[in-house]
């Protein structure tokens, strides 16, 4: 086992520890402040707070993730992309994959058509868009 480890695979290497400005610090303690980020985004930033290594404590990954209530991993993944890529990225959703579209270029331009020639209701335009875009 990699002798850098405080507690073992989940504590937090001693080596990549977060060190935030006084600026950073102020930034999410503001925002933490006036709650109008999302949920997912406050508790990242309190992740990279109960991290930060200026303050003299030294809190490993387990006990950032149950001080915060969320997994260990989210706290490592966390405190990583802030050492990777800054605070911003590490506050930030990544992009999913998800689904594609349902209604494509194609689609949305015969919907407004057919819509706009009065061949169908407003509201019925699209299922008739796609039917008429399926045959």
């Amino acid at each position: 086992m990699n002798e850098t480890r405080e507690s073992g695979i989940w504590g937090m290497s001693t080596r990549a520890g977060v060190q935030l400005s006084e600026k950073e610090r102020a930034h999410l303690k503001g925002m933490l402040r006036r709650g109008a980020a999302p949920a997912r985004v406050q508790t990242r930033a309190r992740v990279l707070l109960l991290s930060d290594r200026n303050r003299g404590e030294r809190r490993t990954d387990g006990q950032v993730a149950a001080a915060v209530l969320t997994s260990v991993s989210t706290a490592k993944r966390t405190r990583w992309r802030f050492l990777q890529e800054g605070l911003e990225a590490a506050l930030a959703e990544k992009p999913r994959p998800g689904l594609p579209p349902k209604i494509t270029g194609v689609l949305s331009a015969l919907n407004t058509v057919l819509a706009e020639k009065g061949i169908v209701k407003e509201g019925a335009a699209l299922s008739a868009a796609r039917e008429a875009y399926a045959a």
